[in-house]
């Protein structure tokens, strides 16, 4: 029952299929019917945006959108159906001699040329900096699980084998998607957030709980073996009182 992650690609990719095939029957096949498409449209993007809210804050366990990548491929590609705008409207406008075509290329250039060259460097506001250490912000209830120190092989590893080059600093354990909970005991105490057991396995070490595991697996076997003697002892002792009350017969 754990919940699982949340996937933003998805979210992308339908907005902009959906808006392309709106946009595309708008440029090639203009009606009456679009009016309903559009309506339908937009009522599915909000939809889509509760859907997707609800799911980053309160449905699923994590989320992690550790960039802008997915944003920027997004606006790139919001250049074809806003370029079919275009040449319908172009179309729209003369629709003996313009087909549209030459709108859309036109826009799809500007457009890229915006999104890559023109819009980080003039729209975004710019990144301030807080000015405050790791150290202080990991102490925070709202820290993050992965930083640039415990996702660093290097780092974890010199901590580990290597204590007396910053003997101030404590060992960490590497980062895993599959193994975050192993995190929790790095920024909170062990007593509140710890699982069952843990506590042994992080500090006897890998070895101790394989022992453990092959021990306890020795005696399930054991187990399992007494009990299977006593089911052929207890079969054989009924058909030997069997034998011997036909032979008394």
């Amino acid at each position: 029952m754990k919940p699982g992650t949340v996937d933003l690609i998805a979210p992308y990719t339908d907005f902009i299929i959906n808006l392309f095939l709106v946009t595309f029957s708008s440029w090639i096949s203009p009606g009456r019917y679009l009016g309903t498409l559009w309506l339908a449209l937009c009522i599915w993007v909000l939809l889509l945006y509760l859907n997707t809210r609800m799911n980053v804050l309160r449905w699923q366990g994590r989320t992690y959108f550790g960039g802008k990548k997915s944003h920027v491929c997004e606006s790139v590609l919001l250049a074809i159906p806003l370029g079919f705008l275009a040449g319908a409207l172009d179309h729209q406008s003369n629709p003996e001699e313009r087909s549209g075509v030459m709108s859309i290329m036109l826009h799809m250039g500007f457009h890229f040329i915006f999104v890559m060259y023109v819009l980080p460097f003039s729209l975004e506001p710019p990144k301030a900096k807080s000015g405050i250490p790791l150290d202080e912000v990991m102490q925070n209830v709202h820290a993050p699980l992965a930083n640039y120190q415990n996702t660093n092989p290097i780092e974890v590893l010199r901590r580990e084998y290597l204590p007396e080059l910053d003997p101030q600093k404590e060992p960490i354990v590497f980062y895993r998607e599959d193994k975050w909970y192993l995190q929790q005991k790095c920024h909170f105490s062990a007593k509140r957030r710890a699982f069952a057991g843990e506590d042994k396995v992080c500090v006897e070490g890998m070895w101790t709980a394989a022992k453990m595991e092959a021990k306890c697996l020795a005696q399930d076997m054991a187990k399992a073996g007494k009990i299977t003697v006593t089911k052929v002892r207890s079969n054989g002792k009924a058909k030997g009182c069997s034998s011997s009350s036909a032979e008394a017969a």
